[in-house]
């Protein structure tokens, strides 16, 4: 069995475009995160693994560092 036959989207979000100054990466991720949860009614506790796509990490001091950025602010471990 391959991985298109086991994993699914069921929720989007995204943070709203504009000059978000005031907010952090983390803050960011968990606007979309949580406008993804709300869109498939589920929550952290639901999900079995994450992923997180950026654009030019080196901008933001994460290059390499994108995977944690979004597992702890969701308090996420131990899950992928």
């Amino acid at each position: 069995m391959s991985i298109k036959d086991r994993v699914a989207i069921i929720g989007v979000g995204a943070t709203k475009f504009g000059e978000n100054f005031e907010m952090t990466y983390q803050d960011l991720i968990l606007e979309a995160v949580y406008e993804a949860y709300n869109d498939a009614g589920l929550g952290t506790q639901d999900m079995e693994a994450a992923w997180v796509g950026t654009m030019s990490p080196g901008l933001t001091g994460l290059e390499g560092d994108a995977g944690p950025s979004l597992a702890e602010p969701l308090n996420f471990y131990p899950r992928p």
